[in-house]
């Protein structure tokens, strides 16, 4: 019974010292909370102080906003995917011997061998490959880039009173690849470039027959450069110099003899 009560009085002198202790924390964090109240009192206190009358503190001024950086716009290209189109003008006039590769500045080259346009030494187009141009003028036609038409040959030497050499055989076909193109789908021609290389510039090595014809091509590159329409100069009209008045010869008076 003894150890009961000794039990009990602890216990009880436990809970009051531990009462006390949380009030004495209360206490304390009042004290803290009361002092930095003050404290910001004194510092608007000062700052309103250092202010000139009539001035009011001006908010500090925000950071400036870096302009986003301008990137060229890739409108064209999602209107018209190029490389799927040229694809599906091969499929769908079943021609064979045309690659079409896209390069690393994103121009795509459509490379035609010279049999499937011309003949051996010609620069007329065969019939059978108009109508695959007919597809790629249309393609061309809705993009606003510039256009660049070369001419290949292998290393057979011509030399006939119209093709005195490859520079020319090359460079006539690469003309009339450009010009069926413009005119089947009115398109400017100052987009184009039409360039000759003649037989320095072999796709492989001129070895075989197969290598040969495999040289002998027209190649078609729509690059991605726009072309602005140049703008002529306007004309003013001609101003007709202006005509004075003509004078009358003047007369003499008549002499009266006496």
């Amino acid at each position: 019974m003894v150890m009961f009560v000794l039990f009990a009085v602890l216990v009880t002198l436990q809970m009051r010292e531990n009462q006390r202790l949380v009030e004495s924390a209360e206490r304390q964090k009042e004290a803290l909370q009361q002092q930095e109240a003050l404290q910001r009192e004194q510092k608007e206190r000062n700052a309103e102080s250092t202010q000139p009358e009539g001035i009011k503190p001006q908010p500090l001024p925000s950071p400036p906003i870096r302009p986003l950086m301008e990137y060229p716009s890739f409108e064209p290209l999602m209107q018209v995917d190029i490389f799927e189109r040229s694809q599906d003008a091969v499929r769908e006039t079943r021609i064979d011997n045309v690659e079409i590769v896209l390069l690393e500045d994103d121009s795509v080259k459509v490379s035609v061998q010279g049999p499937v346009f011309f003949e051996l030494g010609e620069a007329v187009l065969r019939p059978q490959v108009q109508e695959f141009l007919e597809r790629l003028a249309g393609v061309i036609a809705q993009t606003p880039y510039a256009i660049q038409v070369i001419g290949h040959t292998d290393d057979h030497p011509v030399d006939t009173e119209v093709f005195p050499s490859n520079w020319e055989l090359s460079a006539a076909r690469a003309a009339r690849v450009t010009r069926y193109l413009i005119d089947t789908a009115d398109i400017d021609p100052q987009r184009f470039t039409v360039m000759g290389r003649g037989e320095y510039a072999p796709a492989v090595a001129n070895t075989s027959d197969a290598n040969r014809a495999l040289n002998r091509r027209v190649e078609i590159i729509v690059t991605r450069d726009t072309m602005e329409p140049k703008q002529e100069p306007k004309q003013e009209p001609k101003q007709e110099p202006k005509q004075e008045p003509k004078q009358e010869p003047k007369q003499e008076p008549k002499q009266t003899t006496e």
